[in-house]
């Protein structure tokens, strides 16, 4: 269906999200839909349809662009009641941030990174649910998509050496000139890892453990992710 004003939601600069479970830019004329079956398209496209064009609206050339797909043929896609599914979460989530590079310019997502990071997030999200859940798509095109304003955010994997030490970790604590940013504590159950999201940076962490110990160490932060490991 074609996009209204009414249907649509910004989600990042110049990127929209519309009623189609479309996501497109305004002025890069690009789209990707959200949650689209994997078989669709192939099944159109043998009719001799073309069903995933960016808007109907203008003289549009046909799509060279990759469409993003949620999962692989003979695989399911899957999502939480009242929830944004995981593969929409996790594009949204890398369209914004983890998807960012910067190799020599302002940042941007390119259509391999989304890609990249798109799979990271749904892996260990899938894994979460013990499900098997491989994002794809239908061409490696390498297309700029989008520029970030801001340093994007990057994920923290914080472990410990041995694994089951992390249940004696009482927090972590990130800091930036001496200044705390951020703080990550055990739940109950405590699993195999803490998780920050921490924007693009240089950061000094420090581990307490019950034994009153701490562990310190310094890390660069930067998108997809990077991993910590203390030792109590």
């Amino acid at each position: 269906m074609p996009a209204t004003a009414a249907s649509r939601v910004a989600i990042a600069s110049n990127v929209l999200l519309d009623g189609r479970l479309a996501l497109f830019h305004e002025t890069q004329k690009w789209l990707a839909v959200a949650d689209l079956h994997f078989g669709y398209e192939l099944s159109q496209r043998a009719a001799g349809r073309l069903p995933i064009q960016p808007s109907g609206h203008g003289n549009w050339p046909d799509r060279k662009a990759p469409v993003f797909f949620s999962t692989t043929k003979g695989h399911k896609a899957y999502g939480f009641a009242g929830s944004p599914s995981i593969y929409t979460e996790a594009l949204l989530q890398c369209l914004q941030d983890l998807a960012a590079q910067k190799p020599d310019g302002p940042w941007c997502v390119n259509t391999y990174r989304l890609q990249e990071a798109v799979d990271h997030v749904v892996t260990r999200k899938a894994l979460e649910i013990n499900r098997v859940v491989p994002p794809t798509s239908d061409n490696t095109a390498k297309i700029d998509l989008h520029w970030l304003t801001a340093p994007p955010k990057a994920l923290v994997y914080i472990r410990t050496k041995p694994p089951e030490a992390l249940r004696d970790i009482v927090s972590v604590a990130c800091n930036r000139q001496g200044v705390t940013l951020a703080r990550a504590e055990p739940g109950k159950p405590v699993g195999r890892e803490l998780v920050l999201q921490l924007p693009t940076g240089s950061y000094e962490f420090s581990a307490q453990f019950k034994n009153k110990r701490e562990a310190k160490r310094s890390e660069h932060v930067y998108p997809i992710w990077c991993t910590l490991e203390f030792t109590p």
